[in-house]
């Protein structure tokens, strides 16, 4: 399977990593569509390229991106058919170009809202890259994915365990709402308590 991230962070990189040793082919880009440097450090086996070479070359794209680099990242999923889109991002209000956050609207509603041509999945682990990278994998974490097309979350539920982890159907897209206010919790503690390695985990007995 084709896979394009649209971002180059810890997450992106270790992602990348995982499902390219599952056989995936992967590209991973910068956020800065005109830009023409590679992802540093390069990750061997793994193309790289701009958003919106990312953005063509997947049959699945994840948006990896953060902060203001949503909007931009958005813009270049836009000039592409339908495809799946794994909604990664943490959408704080400031960052996002949508009204998002309490019980009404989400981020990743709102993606589906301005491309209805895409399927959108909405995934979050409240479990950090260090602690990806290093579980045991006799009792992996729980990341929870919604969303409203039955066949890509199937596909998406894939990819996450092949990720070393758990996945939880937690319903349609609307429950993006409360993941994405686990997801604001999540990094406001990390940087409340200044703990790089600090996460919330949902384990499944």
């Amino acid at each position: 399977m084709d896979i394009g991230i649209i971002g180059a962070g810890a997450l992106a990189k270790s992602l990348a990593h995982h499902w390219h040793k599952q056989g995936h082919q992967v590209m991973i880009s910068q956020l800065a569509a005109a830009d023409p440097a590679p992802v540093q450090p390069a990750l061997p086996g793994i193309r790289t390229g701009s958003a919106l070479e990312a953005a063509k070359f997947g049959e699945i794209v994840v948006l990896a991106a953060g902060g203001p680099g949503i909007t931009q990242a958005l813009a270049e999923v836009k000039k592409v058919e339908a495809k799946i889109l794994v909604d990664l991002s943490v959408p704080f209000p400031a960052d996002f170009p949508v009204r998002v956050g309490g019980w009404a609207a989400s981020g990743a509603e709102e993606i589906a809202l301005q491309m209805p041509k895409l399927h959108v999945v909405k995934v979050y682990s409240t479990v950090t890259t260090h602690w990806q990278d290093n579980l045991p994998l006799q009792r992996p974490p729980v990341v929870l994915y919604c969303g409203d097309n039955a066949l890509a979350k199937s596909i998406v539920a894939r990819l996450i365990r092949e990720s070393k982890l758990a996945a939880l159907d937690i319903g349609p897209l609307s429950m993006a709402r409360y993941i994405e206010m686990l997801a604001m919790l999540n990094v406001t503690i990390k940087q409340h308590c200044q703990a790089k390695g600090l996460c919330i985990s949902l384990l499944a007995q």
